[in-house]
């Protein structure tokens, strides 16, 4: 007598339940995602052909154009600084007035007071846009 055959590797393996695909979801889905996109792109106007002469490849930054964002960055820094300066100081003899009683005086400064900052706001903006061209 012969000895029973053994079936082939290939043919046990077909029996198995063949795995799920990866791109398991439906269509369906696919397509309320495109329409939620769509919605979203023409709630904020956006147009992707606009777009489409950019080329991406060559956006990269070389050191000039990094130190030149690092001098505007700086300037903006400091305007700002400066600005919270006048705040603080503005603050502080708002303080130093009431603290001293002198309601009377401090009530006659408050005009004063709102001519400085105003003109602080002013001075500082200013000359954040004269830095920024």
């Amino acid at each position: 007598m012969k000895p029973p055959k053994q079936m082939p590797a290939h043919s046990m393996r077909e029996d198995r339940p063949k795995k799920r695909p990866a791109n398991w979801y439906s269509d369906e889905d696919m397509d309320d995602g495109e329409e939620a996109i769509r919605m979203i792109r023409n709630m904020f106007g956006y147009n992707p052909k606009k777009y489409a002469d950019v080329d991406v490849g060559d956006m990269e930054a070389n050191f000039d154009d990094i130190l030149k964002e690092e001098r505007r960055s700086a300037k903006i820094a400091r305007e700002e600084d400066e600005q919270e300066q006048c705040l603080i100081e503005e603050e502080e003899r708002r303080i130093e007035d009431a603290e001293g009683g002198k309601e009377v005086q401090a009530l006659a400064n408050i005009d004063l007071e709102n001519r400085i900052k105003e003109d602080c706001h002013y001075f500082l903006k200013l000359k954040t846009l004269l830095y920024l061209f």
